[in-house]
This record gives C-alpha cells, sequence and structure tokens, in this order.
C-alpha cells in the first residue's frame, strides 16, 4: 500500500509524491511549472497565519473527534467561506469521516462516508 500526494508549489510547479506505508519516500516527481488558468491552492497563497493550528494539529483535533484509533487518510488545506482544514479520517470500522476544522481549531464540520 502506498498514498500518492499531489501538491503544487508556490511557482506553480506540480510536484507528485509516492510515500510506501512504512512512511519513507518511494518516489517523487516534479512537473514543469506551466500557470494554470485558474488560481493556485489557497495554501500555495497564503502561509499560515500566526496562531492557526497546523496540518499535524488539525489531524490530531480530528481523531479525537471521530474517536481513538481511527486514521488520517488525507488532509488539505482549503478556501470555503474562511480558510480551513479538511481532515479526512477512516474509523476502526471503515467508515471515511471528513471533517473541517477552522484554523482556529474549532470542528465545523462532520460529514461520515459509509
Amino acid at each position: 500500500a502506498a498514498w500518492k500526494v499531489l501538491l503544487r508549489r508556490t511557482d506553480g510547479a506540480r510536484v507528485r509524491v509516492l510515500v510506501k506505508a512504512d512512511r519513507t519516500i518511494a518516489a517523487v516527481r516534479v512537473q514543469s511549472a506551466k500557470r494554470r488558468n485558474g488560481p493556485l491552492p489557497v495554501a500555495a497563497l497564503n502561509p499560515l497565519p500566526a496562531g492557526a493550528v497546523s496540518a499535524e494539529q488539525a489531524s490530531a483535533i480530528a481523531i479525537a473527534h471521530v474517536g481513538a484509533g481511527s486514521t488520517v487518510v488525507a488532509i488539505e488545506r482549503r478556501r470555503e467561506r474562511t480558510a480551513v482544514w479538511k481532515v479526512t479520517v477512516q474509523r476502526t470500522d471503515g467508515v471515511r469521516v471528513a471533517v473541517t476544522v477552522a484554523l482556529d481549531g474549532a470542528v465545523l464540520r462532520v460529514d461520515a462516508r459509509g
């Protein structure tokens, strides 16, 4: 099993990282810095404001909200009404739960998917 992590650097280059189950990096591929017609992701444009929770903190908040033993399967910084972390957590029963965490650490929304 492995994770494919897709990133976009602030210069517009796309970066694909393959992370193995043991958390080691299997491959890194950088594509050219072609600009898309749309804006870059919010995380690339704006650094985290002072006092904002990090991705690791947002993950811990989501796991605490969903339940012990859960695993974070994806996390991304998004802009909805305000900038938020969207954390996808898989419970021990296999159900995936999307948790929206505000940058101040408040849980804004929880959506379970079977």
